[in-house]
């Protein structure tokens, strides 16, 4: 897609719902603001697919959407048809079937933000270690906007100790598209959330104003953008996982790691290793943990 930002007008069936100015504005008190700020609206057609395009200048392409499966079904879906190109990203109002780290379900009630945007492949040497360029890169993009989260291995982000967005990075046929979950204006109800190890749920905004989800998605994905090619194209890839020891939570506590079968066991957090496995201090011996959830004791 050409730069801009864009409602889908026409959507598609069973994949994403129709949009258009007033719907979007009438779906939260946040996408009234941002429809608002963003406007005058008008109608358009691009490759097919009939839009209502902002009259606001952007660096890449930002589709909404309504209502849809999930935002990475859909940027699949505009993959395949070859009407994105790295960088262009999918937002929906709401998600049916929102998924997160191990298939977990994802709520999706409106007012939050849930995107999904195409990012380009590394250089040698990065395969590994994707899911950690792409987490170090919100998380700083979120702190230089004034919210200093910390990242959660492997892939969640904590405002004072509370989750307030998570992540997943899909690969397929060489493509790549990372998925987000923001809290801006409701958290999930505590009852739905994984017994055991889950940290209690947050808002990314819960002492001040609220920013509109796409005014604040498209700030994330210009900075993300930035810090995500210069340093794939000048960070060695060995140093990498030392940089982002700076950003982790609960370095040097202890915590509560679940580790797929094994029963739920405490350890340090001690840092990661080259792979990006979280490195853990257990019973005096130093264990590297490639798949699995911590939280703190």
């Amino acid at each position: 897609m050409i730069a801009g930002t864009f409602l889908w007008a026409d959507g598609r069936e069973g994949l994403a719902a129709p949009l258009d100015p007033e719907s979007l504005a009438a779906a939260h008190p946040s996408w009234a603001r941002d429809v608002a700020e963003l406007g005058p609206w008008e109608p358009v057609e691009q490759g097919g697919l009939k839009l209502w395009r902002s009259s606001r200048p952007a660096d890449q392409a930002v589709l909404v959407a309504g209502e849809c499966t999930t935002t990475m079904d859909a940027v699949w879906t505009l993959l395949q048809d070859g009407r994105f190109r790295d960088w262009d990203s999918l937002m929906a109002v709401g998600q049916t079937k929102g998924r997160g780290q191990l298939r977990r379900q994802w709520v999706s009630p409106p007012g939050n933000v849930y995107a999904s945007v195409v990012l380009p492949q590394p250089g040698p040497g990065w395969s590994e270690l994707l899911p950690l360029l792409a987490g170090w890169c919100f998380s700083r993009a979120l702190e230089g906007l004034g919210f200093p989260v910390r990242l959660k291995w492997p892939n969640d982000f904590l405002l004072y100790d509370r989750k307030v967005a998570g992540m997943l990075l899909e690969e397929r046929g060489g493509r790549l598209v990372l998925g987000v979950g923001l809290n801006l204006a409701s958290v999930p109800d505590p009852g739905s959330l994984r017994q055991g190890c889950a940290v209690p749920a947050g808002t990314l905004c819960a002492d001040g104003p609220l920013p509109g989800p796409l005014s604040l998605w498209t700030a994330l994905v210009n900075a993300v953008r930035k810090g995500y090619t210069d340093s794939s194209d000048v960070v060695d890839p060995s140093h990498f996982p030392s940089l982002v020891t700076e950003r982790l939570a609960w370095m040097g506590r202890r915590v509560l790691v679940v580790d797929g079968e094994e029963s739920a066991y405490p350890a340090r957090i001690m840092g990661l290793s080259d792979r990006g496995g979280l490195l853990l201090e257990r019973d005096g011996r130093t264990e590297v943990l490639f798949s699995g959830s911590v939280a703190p004791l």
